[in-house]
């Protein structure tokens, strides 16, 4: 009986097709996966809003601290919405500091803290602003504008002001609150970032703005990555950055402007 099989050139055809439709198929798969985990974390991100929104409901309307216990001396008598985790050297020290933070209580549940994307030393991935009752141009310099949020009345354009965001981590934590100087020339180094902006689930990432929606947002400026990444140094002096515009307005409500005179 003649035997059949295949020939040498038959199977090398056979693995370049079986390659070739991995090459297709592999970054498609790789998109959607990330795609579900920025799901996953703009829902986390909507999970924490509901509970900044439940405790200005139960505080007439005060919003919870915002920094992650780094300002005391600002906020007499205020607990944060998590204690500082910065020096926590445990995973379980770092689960204490958020299970002890005033918004647990309205969300207690510790992965509502994650992005997906983390690694398993990541125990808290989201941050606030400084706006959101953490900071201010009178503590900090950020410029004129730079006003602290104490209570929801005072936030205009809610649309557009930041609450939350995923800062993706520096080393095994979060940071405590975001900033952006207001000026564009803030300093004689003409630094306008204060905090490099994160870069995640993608070139961009996600927040949660104060009228309740989440979105993912993606930077518009190549220097805001490259900043943010390391490869350029903080790129203020450059007019016309998109992302600037739009981060100055989500956390102060107003757009870079220029300085003052002293």
């Amino acid at each position: 009986m003649k035997k059949y099989g295949f020939t040498l050139v038959e199977l090398l055809v056979v693995i370049a097709v079986i390659a070739l439709l991995m090459a297709i198929l592999l970054p498609a798969l790789t998109r959607a996966r990330e795609q579900g985990k920025r799901a996953v974390c703009l829902h986390h991100l909507q999970q924490l809003f509901i509970a900044w929104t439940m405790y200005a409901d139960n505080n007439n309307d005060k919003t919870v601290r915002g920094d992650a216990g780094e300002y005391d001396s600002w906020h007499p008598n205020e607990i944060p919405w998590v204690m500082k985790d910065y020096d926590a050297a445990t995973l379980e020290q770092r689960r204490e500091a958020i299970e002890k933070g005033v918004l647990f209580r309205y969300t207690r549940d510790i992965r509502v803290y994650k992005c997906p994307t983390g690694q398993s030393e990541n125990i808290r991935m989201y941050s606030s602003v400084d706006s959101m009752n953490s900071a201010d141009d009178a503590h900090m310099g950020f410029g004129a504008g730079a006003v602290m949020i104490k209570v929801r009345q005072q936030i205009r354009k809610t649309y557009e002001r930041i609450v939350f965001y995923d800062d993706g981590c520096f080393g095994d934590h979060a940071m405590g609150a975001f900033s952006i100087f207001v000026y564009k020339n803030a300093k004689p180094s003409s630094q306008c970032w204060w905090d490099e902006p994160p870069v995640r689930h993608g070139e961009g990432s996600t927040f949660a703005f104060a009228d309740g929606h989440t979105e993912y947002h993606k930077w518009l400026d190549k220097q805001t990555i490259d900043f943010s990444l390391g490869i350029l140094s903080n790129p203020c002096d450059t007019d016309g950055n998109e992302d600037m515009r739009w981060f100055s307005l989500g956390v102060w409500g107003s757009p870079p402007v220029d300085r003052m005179p002293n």
